[in-house]
């Protein structure tokens, strides 16, 4: 058996400490990214909850995933232009950090355990014919390309002209949850990246694919899952004691 415990948008919320104490005996803590840009949380008390996130990751490197959100990307080197919530004096103080997590590998853009995918925004059909994506070795292309081919995971203009993202186009920094459940991979995509007060599940009825919607840190609920040796997964939505 194995619990894996994941962790949405952070957005400067330190409430991720309290996830990890209550799950001491999770196997794994999934980081669905958003540590930066707040509208309540001033910029420096952002960037040192994420590098307590970070130093976290490093200290446990098997047992903590890392990835990285539109709101962590548009402060690198890679991106061009910016965003809402983007402040100059967090760019100036962590986007050589961010360039360095990124070559490194403690920032990914995507994990998989069996039939789930874990990225920020989710990854569709069209984005990875677009960038010639192997399909075949998903999650190993979709991180190279993050050290390798970085500029595929901007913010692009698709046939829909959505400022917000939704477009089938849209890369897994972006993409939101109508075009990916429109054009999604045969996963199912664990993602953040739209607020919600609650977990939100859209799956087909035979629980293949889908998604699951973790962005509820303002709902302060977070999502657990079971792994068992039958390749049988229990979905539990959790509560912040």
């Amino acid at each position: 058996m194995k619990k894996v415990t994941i962790i949405g948008d952070i957005h400067g919320r330190d409430t991720w400490r309290k996830i990890v104490e209550d799950n001491p005996d999770s196997d794994l803590y999934i980081f669905v990214g958003d540590y930066l840009d707040s509208f309540d949380v001033d910029a420096m008390t952002q960037i040192h909850n994420f590098r307590d996130i970070i130093a976290f990751r490093k200290e446990n490197p098997d047992k903590v995933v890392t990835l990285i959100g539109n709101h962590d990307f548009h402060y690198t080197s890679a991106c061009i232009g910016s965003y809402s919530g983007y402040k100059h004096n967090i760019y100036y103080n962590v986007h050589l950090e961010l360039d360095a997590l990124i070559k490194d590998g403690t920032l990914l853009i995507a994990h998989q355990i069996e039939n789930f995918l874990f990225t920020h925004a989710g990854v569709t059909k069209s984005f990875c014919a677009d960038w010639d994506i192997d399909t075949n070795d998903l999650v190993n292309s979709l991180n190279d390309y993050l050290i390798y081919k970085p500029n595929c995971f901007n913010f692009r203009a698709g046939k829909n002209r959505s400022a917000y993202g939704d477009d089938i186009i849209q890369g897994p920094l972006w993409v939101r949850p109508n075009s990916l459940i429109e054009d999604c991979l045969d996963y199912i995509h664990v993602v953040g990246h739209t607020q919600k007060m609650l977990i939100t599940q859209v799956l087909d009825e035979n629980n293949d694919y889908g998604y699951i919607l973790v962005d509820t840190l303002i709902g302060n609920q977070y999502l657990e899952l079971i792994f068992d040796e039958n390749q049988k997964t229990e979905i539990n939505i959790k509560k912040i004691s």
